[in-house]
Parts: C-alpha cells; sequence; structure tokens
C-alpha cells in the first residue's frame, strides 16, 4: 500500500509539472503569435494587448475544462483563486504606475470605466453564486449543487460579461484615441512612425508562420491541460485529497 501511494504521489507531481510547463509554452506561444500579428497587420499597441491578454488566459480555460469532469468544485475554486491572483498581480502592477499632481495612477479611462462598471457587475455575480454554494452545502434545501442546466445559463452570463467588457475596452479606446489624435492634429505619417517604434523588436513572420505558433499554443494547451487534470484526478480520486486543498496547488502553479 506504501508503494502504491509514492508511485502515485510520484505520477502526479510528474503530471503536474509537465503539464505546467507546456502550458507556459502554450502561453508563450500565444503571445508570440499574437505581437507577430500585431506587427505584420500594425495593430496599436492598445490592441495588440488586449488580444495577447485574451489569448494568455486560453490555457487557463482549457485546464478548467479537463478538470470540471474530475471535480467541479476544484474547477470552480481554481477559477476563482486565478481571477484574485491576477487582480493581485495587477493591483502590484498599478502601483508603480506613474501619478497625476492629485497622486491618482494614470491608468488609461477605457480601462477604468470598463473595470469599474462592467467588471463590477460580474464580481457581484461571482460573490452571489459562492453565496449560494455555500447555502447549498450548509443548508437543509434538497437541491444541493447547480444542475448542468443552470450551469449553462451561468457560463453564457459570465461570457456576455466578458464580451461586453472587451467590448468597451477596445470601442472606448478607438474613441479616446480619435479624440487625441483631432486635439494633438497628428499625421498618419506620425502615427506609423509612433507603431513602428512599438514593433522595432519584433521579429517578422509570414502568416503561416503565425498560423502554426497559434496551433502550437492550442495543441499545447489541451495537452497541458489534460496532464493537469490527470494531477487533479489522481490527487482526489486515487489519493483521497480534499478537492479545495487540490485546487490551491493547482491555481498557485498556474500563476
Amino acid at each position: 500500500m506504501s508503494g502504491f501511494q509514492v508511485g502515485s504521489w510520484f505520477n502526479a507531481a510528474a503530471a503536474l509539472v509537465i503539464g505546467v510547463l507546456v502550458l507556459q509554452a502554450a502561453c508563450d506561444a500565444f503571445l508570440t503569435a499574437t505581437v507577430r500579428l500585431a506587427a505584420r497587420l500594425r495593430w496599436d499597441h492598445y490592441v495588440a494587448g488586449t488580444v495577447s491578454e485574451i489569448l494568455s488566459t486560453l490555457p487557463e480555460l482549457v485546464v478548467i475544462a479537463f478538470v470540471v469532469p474530475v471535480s467541479p468544485q476544484a474547477a470552480f475554486v481554481i477559477a476563482v483563486i486565478t481571477i484574485y491572483n491576477n487582480a493581485l498581480v495587477f493591483s502590484l502592477y498599478s502601483f508603480f504606475l506613474p501619478k497625476d499632481q492629485k497622486g491618482k495612477f494614470l491608468m488609461p479611462t477605457p480601462i477604468t470605466d470598463a473595470g469599474t462598471k462592467i467588471l463590477i457587475a460580474g464580481s457581484a455575480l461571482g460573490l452571489i453564486l459562492g453565496l449560494v454554494m455555500m447555502a447549498f452545502s450548509t443548508g437543509l434545501h434538497p437541491k444541493t449543487s447547480f444542475q448542468p442546466h443552470d450551469l449553462f445559463i451561468l457560463s453564457v452570463v459570465f461570457l456576455v460579461i466578458f464580451g461586453v467588457y472587451l467590448y468597451k475596452l477596445v470601442r472606448n479606446y478607438a474613441s479616446e484615441e480619435e479624440a487625441v489624435r483631432e486635439t494633438l492634429d497628428f499625421s498618419n505619417e506620425a502615427i506609423e512612425h509612433r507603431k513602428s517604434l512599438v514593433y522595432r523588436n519584433v521579429t517578422r513572420s509570414s502568416l503561416p508562420v503565425i498560423a502554426g505558433l497559434f496551433l502550437a499554443g492550442i495543441i499545447g494547451s489541451v495537452l497541458g491541460g489534460e496532464q493537469v487534470a490527470e494531477f487533479a484526478g489522481t490527487a482526489i480520486r486515487d489519493l483521497g485529497r480534499n478537492s479545495i486543498l487540490t485546487a490551491l496547488v493547482l491555481a498557485d502553479s498556474l500563476v
């Protein structure tokens, strides 16, 4: 029995390490492909950064999708902790941003506008769901968990909120950028010069190479997510570990 435990722990740890390394490589492939595509299509740095941010979270979503069949509770905890970790990192980053004469951080208006309105709605909805799940586990109500159709509806609502958030980010920035151009009277040559400075260190690649990087990122996300889910399955089912503790380990490993 002891040999089985040691072997199971070794296999689980190996699966976690391999999965995390593959996921990191997938994130790097997505970011590299996005930057090279942005340089080729002459995207604005703000749009390129927004698209990169979206694609860099794709491997984490794949991990959550693989963990759902193993333990829905662990998948939910991974999502919540990942959001918290990202918010913590962003708050530390924001602390070092330049400040104006009144001591306020110089954050782009589209980010602050969307963040203080749309994301608050999503956060409030997540808090309500967490409270409902606590009520399920501690109350006497015959319903103890969400049904598949409940989760489907909730996922659609969250995706709609995220879609509106991204739309507001890009749309508001485009309006703000247009107003700045009219005020400062930037010429097309000046704008193109600014873009060339942004992408001066980016390797120029053909569309097939960029597509290959995107494909490598997708394949890496699937393979890495499968390995991480194998760790979760071994830890929860074979070794009897708590699903929340397992989710904590996974969430911290994916930071």
